[in-house]
């Protein structure tokens, strides 16, 4: 088994997120505080974040888990969660 990239807590959070929701924004805003920041600085921190090499790493390991496991995330099926993490890291 590869070893599972390490993050900070927070971007380990929004990884998780990302997989669970499909949303940068609603992931972002669940893994750090974003209580006085306006959507649009949310948007640009959580885009930045989708452009990390660590976290797309981390990304793409929980959607290989996704596949391999059957892990079921939220409502959405295993192929639409990694359809959707792929395409926000640019694999697509």
């Amino acid at each position: 088994m590869a070893k599972e990239t390490v993050l900070t807590p927070k971007r380990e959070k929004f990884c998780q997120e990302m997989v669970k929701l499909g949303n940068q924004r609603q992931a972002y805003k669940k893994s750090f505080n974003c209580e006085n920041m306006k959507d649009e600085t949310i948007d640009v921190r959580a885009s930045e974040l989708m452009r990390d090499s660590k976290v797309k790493v981390r990304l793409a390991e929980l959607s290989e888990e996704i596949k391999n496991n059957g892990i079921i995330v939220s409502n959405l099926d295993k192929f639409k969660a990694r359809k959707i993490i792929l395409k926000k890291i640019n694999f697509f």
